[in-house]
C-alpha cells in the first residue's frame, strides 16, 4: 500500500506542476471559455484550475493513511501555494476590472438613442462597449463577484435595452 501511496502522491505533483506551469505560460493571455467576456473568463479559466487541483485533494483526504506519510504534508504544502497563486491572480483580474468605468457608462447613456446616419436613416445609438459591459456584468454575477451597484442596476435593466434595440431594429428593417 506504501507504493500506492507514493504513486498517487507523485501523480497528484507532476500534475499539480504541469497546471502550475500552464498556468504562468498562460495567464498573460488566458484561454477564456466560449461565449465569456475577458473579465470573467480569466476568473472562470482560473478557478476550473483551482477546482481541478481541489478534487485530487479532497480525494486524498479521504484516505487515513496517506494523511500519515511525509510527502504528503509537502504535497498539501505545495498545494496551498499553488492555490494562492491561483487566488492572487483572480483577485488581480478583480481589481483590474473594478474600475468601474462609470462616467464613459452615463456618458453612453446619456447620448440620445437614436441617431440619424449619413443617408438620414435612423438608427439605434448604443455603443457596442456598452453590451460587452452588460454581458461582462452579467457574467461576473454569475461567479458571485460582488458588483458596484450601478452594475447591479444595469444588470436588471438589461433585457430592456436588447429588447428596444431588437424592435427598432426590426422596425427599421421593415
Amino acid at each position: 500500500m506504501v507504493d500506492k501511496y507514493q504513486r498517487m502522491i507523485n501523480t497528484f505533483r507532476i500534475e499539480m506542476d504541469r497546471i502550475t506551469k500552464f498556468f504562468k505560460r498562460q495567464q498573460t493571455c488566458a484561454p477564456v471559455p466560449r461565449n465569456y467576456p475577458d473579465t470573467s473568463g480569466r476568473i472562470y479559466w482560473v478557478r476550473s484550475l483551482l477546482y481541478h487541483l481541489k478534487h485530487f485533494i479532497d480525494h486524498f483526504e479521504e484516505e487515513e493513511n496517506l494523511k500519515q506519510m511525509p510527502e504528503y504534508r509537502k504535497l498539501v504544502k505545495q498545494y496551498n501555494d499553488t492555490g494562492v497563486m491561483l487566488m492572487r491572480y483572480e483577485i488581480n483580474v478583480q481589481e483590474g476590472w473594478k474600475n468601474p468605468r462609470i462616467r464613459q457608462i452615463e456618458d453612453m447613456i446619456s447620448k440620445p438613442v437614436l441617431k440619424s446616419n449619413v443617408t438620414g436613416d435612423l438608427q439605434v445609438n448604443f455603443d457596442q462597449y456598452f453590451y460587452n459591459f452588460l454581458k461582462e456584468n452579467e457574467k461576473l454575477c454569475k461567479l458571485d463577484i460582488p458588483l458596484p451597484s450601478v452594475n447591479q442596476f444595469l444588470i436588471t435593466k438589461k433585457n430592456w435595452f436588447y429588447e428596444f434595440k431588437a424592435v427598432f431594429r426590426f422596425r427599421s428593417d421593415a
